[in-house]
């Protein structure tokens, strides 16, 4: 390549370092609603949690977005070759995407603890309705032992 052609690349590898970046800071927003969301899973708050979800959507079409009109520039990029591979320029596109991975493997982290304490107060939810359950049984048979019924339970009707 000529020095013309190695600057044009040089720059085009700097402009896709500043989309990548950019970008990154989409994902680092949407890690901070997925701590979020993991926090308010956290506290039971159905209706903070659905505003956050419907939060997260609008963030990931944004992001999916971005991904969308960085894939030409990707793909042109991945095509420079190993002449380039040692190259400060591609070394910065390099960390720039291993940045951005970085965020997506922490949200996809958040996603799960915010799944595991979903489940875990859907548990505590079926074990406090189990244990409500056994109380109200054990409240009926004790108002059926301390209030009988006005006239003796028997084992016939006897009106006929």
């Amino acid at each position: 390549m000529s020095a013309l052609a190695d600057h044009d690349v040089a720059d085009a590898l700097a402009a896709y370092v500043g989309q990548l970046r950019e970008h990154a800071a989409g994902l680092e927003a949407f890690l901070a609603l997925a701590r979020r969301q993991a926090e308010v899973a956290r506290l039971g708050d159905a209706d903070a949690l659905t505003a956050i979800v419907h939060d997260r959507d609008a963030a990931l079409a944004r992001l999916v977005d971005a991904a969308a009109g960085l894939a030409p520039m990707r793909r042109w990029a991945d095509g420079l070759g190993p002449a380039w591979a040692d190259r400060p320029d591609w070394q910065a596109v390099a960390a720039a995407r291993q940045r951005a991975r970085e965020l997506v493997d922490a949200i996809l982290a958040q996603d799960e603890l915010t799944r595991g304490l979903l489940e875990e107060t859907a548990a505590s939810r079926q074990q406090a309705r189990l244990e409500l359950d056994a109380a109200n049984a054990t409240l009926h048979a004790y108002r059926r032992a301390i209030v009988p019924a006005s006239r003796p339970a028997s084992l016939f009707d006897h009106r006929g």
